[in-house]
């Protein structure tokens, strides 16, 4: 078998070596026509379950240049799977990391609008508490000063705290758990300068 690669390996004697082909045919192994290229030997080979060629006198397996060209081969093969691997996973991590990037950036930019809301929402709400404030009090001021009925002073109090509580209670259902500290202490000044408001429409 000029195809045959192999290392040179201490011979057991062919006694020895007949009994072990018995003892491997009675293991399923199966014993081929080739015999060992190894000079002097000339043992029959045996295959293995894995198709493997064994030469038991050598006590070493033997390779022929197609095995070992396909051996190679698939060396290769498996070198480059991981090399491709290592890339993949290379670029998975530098998506993720832009990833991350990109959810940070939504993050930031979310938070500095939810501060600019409510910055609006508390000068709008200022706007408002004070202007129903100060227009309420030149009505009641205006109805004394006339002379109005005290029924009437009450009904414009009570119709100015009715809208000054709608206020009140729609600041406090827009809150959600998902707010942060800054917009609930925003939600909590507003309410409490609506409240602040309605104290003095009641003295």
């Amino acid at each position: 078998m000029d195809d045959v690669q192999s290392i040179p390996h201490a011979k057991r004697s062919r006694d020895e070596a007949s009994k072990i082909l018995g003892e491997k045919m009675l293991q399923g192994w199966v014993l081929l026509g080739a015999s060992c290229p190894v000079g002097d030997c000339y043992t029959p080979l045996m295959r293995n379950h894995k198709a493997q060629m064994f030469c038991v006198r050598c006590d070493q397996y033997v390779v022929t240049a197609e095995d070992a060209k396909k051996q190679h081969m698939e060396k290769e093969a498996e070198e480059r799977a991981f090399v491709e691997k290592e890339k993949t996973e290379a670029e998975d991590q530098l998506e993720e990391e832009r990833r991350r990037h990109i959810e940070q950036q939504f993050r930031l930019e979310e938070q500095a609008k939810q501060a600019r809301d409510m910055q609006e929402l508390n000068r709008t709400t200022l706007q408002y508490s004070d202007a129903l404030q100060g227009a309420a009090k030149r009505k009641i001021d205006n109805m004394v000063s006339q002379s109005t009925s005290d029924g009437d002073v009450n009904t414009v109090r009570r119709q100015t705290l009715a809208a000054l509580y709608q206020k009140m209670e729609a600041l406090t259902d827009s809150l959600s758990p998902t707010d942060h500290g800054e917009r609930l202490l925003s939600v909590a000044k507003a309410v409490r300068e609506i409240a602040e408001a309605a104290q003095l429409l009641k003295n």
